[in-house]
């Protein structure tokens, strides 16, 4: 999978001409995003570079009551096998919404093409849709026409041997990871890597939220947690404020933590990438440490089966 890393940057491009090939050219009010697992990253990287865009981002069976044919429904899934996004497919076209679908194959996209809907279809790749999301998250933009983005100043080679360091300091505790209210999805994104590549325990939270609940848990000094806090220097005063004083409570508990901070200097969606690549090297070389697949997700399967 080191590879798939490797090449992320390169997926956007690809993805992008993919999507804008399928471009939807109607009016809409909404975009309900329908995805689960990785499939539901790029909607959720959407949601953080266009808060302007009125987005809801769907992980369900059924769409939302408040969905109409005025709505842009987009089902996204790498696999084209997600029970959920399926029949939240299956939903959109019962109400007559105009509906798009982004997958590489399967019973969705066999579906859509059954009934003239357009498909963005992407690379038939053997990778987890946790290590295909810049051919997704390029396929939506291109879909949508935001065409407003360079991805310059991401390098995923150059993020390598700092991902392997802080799976080196995470080692085998647990993970809590927290971020502001603005970069609350990356917080999210590194927990479920975490969980899915290193299959271990993993946490998230954000500011200010944390400050009045979960903090409380750093009482204990003898916790096996190794905090990791998302810091964007740009970010508000008060966010910065709320960081600043869970550093000090860690300092004055003696908590090993770590701080990534969130580069500045470049494009929201820049930092945001740099930022998942981080997030991809530092599970990929905790799974290694831990001597586990990174790939393997057999309960995930095993899930699915006993549903059947």
């Amino acid at each position: 999978m080191r590879d798939a890393i490797l090449k992320f940057p390169s997926q956007i491009e690809i993805g992008f001409d993919i999507g804008n090939k399928n471009k939807f050219e109607g009016a809409y009010r909404n975009i309900y995003i329908c995805a689960m697992g990785g499939s539901a990253i790029p909607g959720e990287i959407l949601a953080i570079i266009r808060p302007d865009l009125n987005i809801y981002l769907n992980s369900d069976y059924r769409l939302p009551s408040t969905a109409t044919t005025n709505d842009l429904v987009i089902c996204v899934s790498w696999s084209g096998n997600t029970e959920e996004t399926i029949a939240a497919y299956d939903d959109a076209v019962e109400r007559a919404c105009p509906v798009i679908v982004i997958s590489k194959g399967g019973i969705l996209r066999e579906k859509a093409v059954r009934q003239s809907i357009s498909v963005a279809a992407m690379p038939d790749e053997n990778v987890p849709a946790r290590f295909a999301v810049g051919y997704m998250f390029g396929a939506l933009a291109g879909i949508l026409g935001i065409s407003d983005f360079n991805v310059r100043n991401i390098n995923a080679e150059a993020l390598e041997i700092k991902g392997r360091d802080i799976a080196s300091e995470i080692d085998a505790k647990i993970p809590v990871i927290y971020g502001s209210y603005k970069w609350r999805y990356l917080a999210k994104f590194w927990k479920t890597l975490i969980n899915e590549n290193a299959k271990i325990p993993a946490f998230w939270n954000y500011f200010p939220v944390l400050g009045h609940n979960e903090i409380c848990q750093f009482a204990d000094r003898h916790m096996r947690l190794t905090p990791i806090l998302l810091r964007n220097l740009d970010d508000s005063p008060e966010a910065l404020k709320d960081i600043k004083a869970t550093i000090a409570i860690l300092d004055n508990m003696e908590y090993n933590y770590t701080i990534i901070d969130i580069s500045t200097g470049m494009s929201v969606l820049e930092q945001v990438l740099n930022n998942y690549i981080l997030a991809l090297w530092t599970s990929f070389y905790l799974a290694k440490n831990l001597g586990v697949d990174p790939i393997d997700t057999l309960l995930v399967e095993k899930f699915k089966s006993y549903k059947n």
